[in-house]
């Protein structure tokens, strides 16, 4: 099997849930803050606060390469089908990553009705667009 090109892809997009880590690549403790072997679980009326991290396609550790930091990263939430929802939103729908390449402002996921959802980060990466999702997000009573 031939490996992928990297001629088109140069970084990847980490979208995690909770506080900002200290380090790229946190390992989640099962249960831990509504994690599940099914995915992040909330009630409906909660926010959720998530982080975003651009690290290097090659070594994941690493922050994203320079000319990617300070570019438009759209935010969209997505139903379990894959289809852009409008029932739930995310603030703000853009962000950008600083020189570590995490997010530089706060972000949160805000259901308006219960359901399951993935959020979906789509950002420009060398010759074309890359989008990342997150895991599954399940909105429950």
């Amino acid at each position: 099997m031939k490996a992928p090109s990297l001629d088109y892809f140069q970084r990847y997009l980490i979208i995690g849930f909770g506080p900002r880590p200290c380090c790229p690549l946190p390992v989640p403790m099962s249960g831990e803050g509504g994690l599940t072997t099914k995915g992040y679980e909330i009630a409906l009326g909660e926010q959720l606060e998530f982080w975003l991290r651009a690290v290097q396609v090659e070594a994941t550790y690493l922050p994203s390469p320079l000319e990617a930091y300070e570019q438009n990263i759209q935010l969209d939430v997505i139903d379990a089908l894959g289809a852009i929802s409008g029932d739930a939103g995310i603030s703000p729908p853009v962000a950008r990553t600083s020189a570590d390449g995490f997010s530089n402002a706060p972000l949160k996921f805000i259901p308006n009705t219960y359901g399951v959802f993935r959020i979906q980060a789509r950002y420009p990466d060398r010759n074309t667009f890359s989008r990342s999702l997150s895991t599954y997000i399940i909105v429950r009573s």
